[in-house]
């Protein structure tokens, strides 16, 4: 699994690089203890709690510091700045926001200095705590872990919009909210604002959403709150965001997370997240644009000749579109979940005509045995048209000999309108594509600049696209890995 912080020991599966051997060196000789009790940072102590077992460090997770300590003992802690006695022997692992219009008072900084070292989330921190003379620092993200999975099962999400944070800070954040409130009576959402709900019941609330809106608590320079973002991600909930002031952070997230442009006022991030949300629901889709790209909610797309706009700069789980449906054998209609959930497919997107019958789809066909020994376990052909057509088509041209390939009828040309390869009305109906999909979400898509073309989607591209790709799993997100292809082949990777 791979995820923001990826090479570091917060990372599920993670090699050790280097500053995972400067924290078990650093670590080595202590009884090692984490401490958790701040229950705004419960997520990142359990997920440290798995890293260093994975480590081999050997160490106990508490709830309290022992009444009793030996002049060995070592304390992990996420709120080293709380006014109470520190151990004699303490880590810092700093999850505050350093460089926002907040004046933390030198006591804090004094504090740092007594540690034996202070891990932090953010290097624009890090630049801070050294300026003010704290210099045993080692930068350390978070990644992902497997206490984040949901343990709760999937529900029918009936939220469209949740914000969960604290209250307070500089008023910022609640007068945005205040403005999302006002501005929601306009669209029929549902939106959910809480501030005091933690760990069962805060998940729960997860896997009834769609969309979560990120907000800064402060005002200023701000860094993006990772801890409460990875999460949301892990439960398949979109997640809306601020640009935060920390480039490294937002560069490792710009294919996990939907930034709005910077000064976008706060009721234009909730309509944004408009789309998204009503993507689940069984209503049509809306025609105006949205304001920004998000990835569920691509309306009216914009596909030109020279490069393909559908937003694949994001994660697209395709098994969350569950108003969708594909036809096959004429007269059953599939979920696109039933068809890609617990496979990695090939998705062939073609227009009908004499390239599709004797070049495009016999491509597949006659390399099924390769495509089976590369690891593909099924490649699922969909064309736009009438779904008994389709299946007499397929029939006619020997093309449902194998059970490895499926062709698919999207019969109203909603999977096409979702993924912005439509066409119309008169002439071809969607473009000519191919994509990669792991466990229901879309890794990587190629798109001819023509529907007459086959220069990217042929079989053999395909599946030297397939095998040097870095699939995951789809339970978390995508991260970008590479450079693009081409103007007209954008992935995720």
């Amino acid at each position: 699994m791979s995820l923001p912080g990826d090479n570091h020991p917060m990372s599920s599966g993670a090699h050790v690089d280097e500053s995972s051997k400067t924290v078990a060196q650093t670590l080595a000789g202590y009884n090692v203890y984490i401490l958790d009790e701040n229950k705004f940072f419960s997520y990142v102590a359990k997920g440290l709690h798995l890293a260093l077992k994975e480590l081999g460090v050997k160490h106990k997770y508490v709830k309290r510091v022992r009444s009793c300590m030996a002049p060995n003992d070592l304390y992990i802690m996420f709120d080293a700045h709380q006014p109470y006695r520190l151990p004699r022997n303490f880590i810092a692992y700093n999850y505050e926001q350093l460089i926002t219009t907040k004046v933390w008072p030198p006591e804090f900084f004094e504090r740092l200095k007594g540690a034996v070292m202070v891990w932090d989330y953010s290097r624009e921190n890090i630049k801070v705590l050294n300026g003010k003379g704290v210099n045993r620092t080692v930068h350390l993200p978070l990644g992902y872990a497997r206490n984040m999975e949901n343990k709760y099962p999937p529900v029918p999400r009936d939220l469209d919009i949740l914000f969960a944070g604290a209250k307070g800070g500089t008023g910022t954040r609640d007068r945005k909210l205040l403005q999302i409130n006002a501005f929601r009576a306009q669209p029929p959402w549902k939106t959910k604002f809480v501030h005091d709900t933690f760990d069962d019941a805060l998940l729960k609330l997860y896997r009834r959403s769609k969309v979560s809106l990120n907000l800064h608590f402060y005002a200023g320079r701000t860094i993006l709150e990772v801890h409460r973002i990875l999460p949301l991600i892990v439960s398949k909930v979109l997640v809306l965001s601020e640009p935060s002031d920390d480039p490294w952070w937002d560069h490792e997230y710009k294919d996990l997370v939907n930034f709005a442009a910077a000064g976008t006022r706060p009721y234009h991030v909730a309509a944004a997240a408009a789309g998204p949300a009503r993507a689940f629901s069984s209503a049509p889709p809306a025609t105006a644009k949205p304001t920004y790209n998000v990835p569920l909610g691509h309306q009216d797309s914009d596909l030109s000749s020279v490069a393909c706009h559908i937003g694949l700069g994001r994660r697209r789980d395709l098994t969350m579109r569950e108003d969708l449906g594909l036809w096959k054998n004429g007269d059953t209609r599939i979920k696109l979940g039933d068809v890609f959930r617990g496979c990695k497919a090939l998705l062939v997107g073609f227009p009908g005509g004499k390239i599709c019958t004797e070049q495009h789809v016999p491509g597949y066909v006659a390399a099924i045995p390769e495509l089976k020994a590369a690891g593909v376990d099924k490649v699922v052909c969909v064309t736009v048209g009438d779904p008994e057509g389709v299946r007499k088509w397929a029939a006619d041209n020997g093309f449902d000999k194998d059970t490895v390939l499926c062709v698919l009828a999207d019969k109203d040309q909603g999977f096409m309108r979702a993924l912005g390869l439509e066409l119309g009305p008169t002439g071809a109906k969607c473009q000519r594509f191919a994509g990669v999909v792991d466990n229901g979400i879309l890794l990587r898509l190629k798109v001819e600049q023509t529907p007459g073309d086959l220069k990217l989607t042929h079989v053999q591209g395909m599946l030297k696209t397939f095998k040097s790709h870095a699939c995951v799993d789809a339970c978390v997100c995508i991260r970008r890995q590479g450079a693009q292809a081409g103007a007209a082949d954008e992935g995720v990777a």
